[in-house]
């Protein structure tokens, strides 16, 4: 295709090439309908499409929010009730969602099975042109009124109780008025998500508007990624969702200019408090600048740069400054670069700031940007920056989604502002342009701080101060309005639109493969391993665009029981220390000029049972399993802390003196830098309950199962929350002690190195570490305790560490979230692909229906652990967590007295193999290959196990639930997160969360 070539209705609008993404882009407009199409054309045989739709909110009542849910609720072609969930359990998708975003709504999917990405396309462009959006799915979806159980009305919805959950974070509260504070005025000010105040005074016709209003193909813009030919993907965009239409014109509408303040402005605002221990958390004090449109690739990389330079690292001059202050406990979530909307705003800001050193924190930060505006920032500052954007420009990232998705957001937010598609993509061409400038502009950069920030007088000063009494009973006013009559009739059609059966005949409208259908690949991950001097040396080969990844591993069975609630932090403190005579800012600068990034982390898993007979015999006993491994491999079934690093390969080698001299002589001597650490630690930790409640239950009733999960909660669950807080009280003499204690017997422990890189990397590298490891040894004999030793590590105060069973922690969230444990079959049994099976149809058919359909629960999940040997039921943000963990178990029974047909069973191991074939980003599939090398993980055992899951039968996935039905009734461990209520007090122990 060339540029004003016509194509079956479509006119080629141009042309162009981006080779930092191997892609031809083809940009088209539709004649008759005006729709647009931006594909980027590669090799890439995981293809992505997303529609999206400029939705401008008018207000907070969330209409484009429970739209999006709504529209995949039903429609023309396809009227189930739900045929989104019910495409997530039969289609072998790499990622499937929809997205709602302050000034749009997009639509992406992924597959690298072009029949099962067509399918999904079909389902998606039949949803979002030909919606049905029946009264009940905009009550089931947005708000409807109920009578709780005291005769109270109140509000359910899923979308109603998403926000509310939304709306218990302090922190995330806090970052939307970093938004609203700045763009008044603008679709900004609103969220387009939904305030749960005003999601109630939605009406259905204002909902009905607003998809005629803005899901015109005139507004939608599709982006297509990936190898599937152009002409292919038009006629079937053409024929399936534009011919034979007429849709009404889109009046193209752009967000309203923002008014540029003369001066800047201080707010003060309000956010929720923690139910327990409010009073010792202080505000949060932040500022925020308006910094252009993102639609200025140029202005928006200018940003990035002098992010980097300002707060890219601890050592940074803003993020020292704020640091070493004490104005503050650490820097607020809420600071960084926002740019999925029209504008750039910048944010700086701390937590628990005192309300009186609000002015002295605004003073301290403008002080740090006159003095780089006027003695500019150092050359090493300045190539350390440059570094890590050209890193991040090079580096295939895979997170929550493709790497195409990255690149759709980012070719978004230029198009639906009026931009051509391809302009917000040339990040590198940009940037190229802006070293250029530092190169023959010495003040250059000076000169941006001074526009951005110091001349810059649209900027906020806000303050959030946290509200105990924050979330507010719903309007009595409104409640006054509302006859009981009319909530039974509302609520009755509701339910029984609900309960209402799909028909097989419409269940088969929806496209899927056969098992006989499915790719055959297997994504094997060729390892290479050698032993030199001692010391086990993993490789994987692979095209990383000029970058390097290696892993040192620590194996920490060496390391006494009591130490191990401790070892979180050691990872936090043994990388953000000084070492060798540089203080913790001079070393961080250290590893910003060399590398792109550095860590350490904690890693335990169990093994198959197959791999113990293998290597310890089927007649070994416990405690001499870990003596006959060490035997067999000194790297097998440990528990590792893994200190990574990634490098560009012209830095390799400056970049691997300064990783091996920090692990090697971190100091622990600063006190007042750990007790920094501990705070945000704390803080952190503290911040992430409520946000990420399913996973801190779901580790809370898995912790007795295996010694992995126990040491998955004592590291990583509700347990840690109580350290973290010893830590906080905790003498700093007393833990500098132990972190130096922990240091020496971990470099005695010997090590395990992973590489990946391409040959030649991996070639000319181990040289290099072999150098540095010439003191080390291979990984020396694990100490052996027993299980009970680490329990009481578990443990939190009010509770028997040898009785974890049903749990209630109160966290005074809006929302909660319930999680139900039960034992699983070993991960080699036949047994455990059933229970696979079965989780997958579970979480995609009844468990959706009785807990998000009817129960409003945000999500309900069950997953299979067969390694770990557990079965986990769960949900998330879920209005009534006590009531879901009665509802699991009427799962359950309900699969254990149903014979599922043939085809429904088929569809849901076709779905579940998506998970199999998920492709992963080069740095994945190395570490990927190395964990599995670590604990017996063969291809031939993963592909035995995929043959398995292939031949699951109704009767086995009836049996299976059978088997899961009576373990409920006799061991079930369960754990809730919410708010305290009567009902709570039957559910098991209480415990009050000190989450401040």
């Amino acid at each position: 295709m060339k540029k004003n070539d016509l194509y079956n209705g479509w006119k080629v609008l141009d042309v162009t090439e981006i080779s930092e993404y191997k892609s031809e882009c083809v940009w088209l407009r539709h004649e008759k309908t005006g729709m647009e199409v931006f594909h980027m054309k590669n090799e890439d045989e995981e293809n992505l499409f997303a529609f999206g739709f400029k939705t401008l909110p008018a207000n907070s009542r969330g209409t484009a929010h429970i739209l999006e849910h709504s529209v995949l609720c039903g429609s023309e072609h396809y009227p189930l009730k739900d045929p989104f969930i019910v495409l997530v359990n039969q289609s072998v998708k790499t990622f499937m969602n929809a997205l709602t975003f302050s000034d749009k709504t997009v639509y992406p999917a992924s597959s690298t099975v072009e029949k099962d990405y067509f399918n999904v396309m079909s389902v998606y462009g039949d949803a979002v042109f030909f919606p049905q959006l029946r009264k009940e799915v905009f009550l089931q979806e947005g708000h409807h009124y109920e009578y709780d159980e005291h005769g109270k009305l109140c509000v359910q919805g899923v979308v109603y109780n998403e926000m509310k959950g939304n709306y218990s974070s302090f922190e995330n509260v806090a970052g939307d008025l970093t938004l609203t504070t700045l763009l008044p005025g603008t679709p900004y000010a609103f969220d387009s998500g939904g305030d749960p105040e005003c999601i109630p005074e939605l009406s259905y016709e204002d909902f009905l508007n607003f998809h005629k209003k803005y899901y015109s193909p005139s507004n939608c813009r599709l982006f297509l990624y990936g190898n599937i030919p152009t002409e292919k993907q038009l006629d079937f965009v053409s024929s399936r969702f534009l011919d034979g239409h007429d849709f009404p014109a889109f009046k193209d509408e752009q967000a309203s200019p923002v008014v540029r303040f003369d001066a800047p402005r201080t707010v003060e605002a309000y956010a929720p408090a923690q139910e327990k221990g409010s009073g010792d958390m202080g505000p949060t004090v932040a500022l925020s600048w308006l910094a252009g449109e993102t639609s200025s690739t140029e202005n928006f990389m200018q940003m990035v740069l002098l992010d980097e330079l300002l707060m890219g690292h601890d050592g940074s001059p803003l993020s020292k400054a704020l640091w070493e202050s004490t104005l503050g406990d650490d820097i607020s979530p809420v600071s960084g670069l926002t740019s999925e909307m029209k504008y750039l705003v910048y944010t700086l800001g701390m937590r628990n700031v005192k309300a009186k050193n609000a002015k002295a924190l605004e003073d301290l930060i403008f002080s740090v940007l006159n003095d780089v505006a006027q003695n500019g920032f150092s050359k090493d500052d300045i190539e350390a920056a440059v570094m890590s954007v050209d890193f991040s420009s090079r580096e295939i990232k895979r997170h929550n989604g493709p790497y195409s998705l990255r690149l759709m957001r980012s070719c978004m937010r230029g198009w639906m502002n009026g931009v051509a598609p391809d302009v917000t993509l040339r990040n590198t061409e940009a940037f190229e342009k802006i070293k250029k400038n530092i190169e023959t502009d010495s003040s250059y950069i000076q000169n941006l701080v001074r526009k951005f920030f110091l001349d810059n007088t649209h900027r906020v000063t806000l303050t959030v101060k946290p509200d105990s009494h924050y979330h507010k009973e719903f309007c009595k006013s409104k409640a006054s309005e509302i006859t009981e009559d009319a909530v039974s009739k509302e609520l009755d059609a509701l339910r029984a639109f609900q309960t209402e059966k799909d028909t097989p005949e419409k269940l088969r409208l929806l496209p899927h493969l056969r098992v006989s259908e499915l790719p055959s690949k297997n994504d094997r991950i060729a390892m290479n391993k050698v032993v030199l001097d001692g010391i086990p040396y993993y490789s994987h080969a692979e095209a990383v665009n000029g970058i390097k990844y290696v892993t040192v591993g620590f194996p920490i069975d060496t390391i006494p029981p009591e130490y191990y609630k401790y070892l979180p932090f050691y990872t936090i403190a043994a990388t953000n220390m000084g070492f060798s005579g540089c203080n913790w800012a001079e070393a961080a600068s250290a590893f910003a000029r060399v590398s792109g990034g550095f860590g350490a982390s904690l890693f335990s898993s169990s093994v198959a049972e197959s791999v113990i007979k293998e290597n310890a015999g089927a007649d070994c006993p416990p405690d001499q399993v870990q003596n006959r491994f060490y035997e067999k491999d000194p790297c097998l079934a440990r528990h590792w802390m893994f200190f990574r690093i990634k490098m560009l390969d012209e830095k390799t080698d400056e970049a691997l003196d300064v990783f091996f001299d920090c692990i090697e002589h971190v100091s622990f001597d600063d006190l007042k830098r750990l007790e920094s650490l501990a705070i945000e630690y704390k803080n952190d930790i503290s911040s992430s309950i409520v946000p990420g409640g399913n996973d801190y239950v779901a580790s809370r009733a898995a912790c007795t199962k295996t010694r992995a999960k126990l040491c998955d909660e004592i590291w990583n669950g509700i347990s840690q929350l109580y350290t973290a807080q010893e830590l906080f009280s905790m003498d700093l003499g007393k833990l500098s002690e132990i972190l130096n204690s922990i240091k020496a017997i971990l470099l005695k422990s010997g090590v395990v190195v992973d590489i990946t890189s391409t040959e030649e990397g991996v070639e000319k590298t181990i040289p290099l570490l072999r150098k540095h490891l010439s003191s080390f040894s291979g990984p020396v004999r694990p100490s052996y305790f027993p299980d009970e030793a680490l329990l009481k590590y578990a443990a939190v105060p009010g509770l028997d560490e040898r009785c974890i069973e049903d749990e209630f922690y109160n966290a005074g969230s809006e929302v909660g979230f319930a999680a139900c444990v039960l034992d699983a079959s070993d991960t080699d049994e036949r047994e455990s692909a059933c229970e696979l099976v079965l989780s997958h149809w579970l979480s995609n058919t009844i468990m959706w229906e009785k807990l998000r359909t009817i129960g409003g629960a945000y999500g309900a999940f069950a997953f299979v652990d067969g390694t770990e040997h557990s079965f986990v039921m769960a949900t998330y943000r879920d209005p009534d967590p006590e009531k879901s963990l009665e509802v699991f178990y009427d799962c359950l029974k309900y699969a254990s007295e149903t014979l599922l047909d043939e085809e429904t069973v088929e569809k849901a191991i076709t779905g579940l193999y998506s998970r199999i074939i998920q492709p992963s980003s080069p740095a994945g599939n190395g570490f990927k290959g190395f964990v599995r090398s670590l604990y017996g993980i063969t291809d031939e055992k993963r592909e035995r196990r995929i043959k398995l899951v292939q031949c699951v039968t109704p009767e086995d996935v009836r049996n299976t639930a059978a088997r899961l039905v009576k373990m409920y009734e006799k061991s079930k461990k369960s754990a809730i997160l919410g708010k305290k209520s009567k009902k709570s007090k039957s559910t098991g122990k209480i415990i009050d969360l000190p989450l401040y």
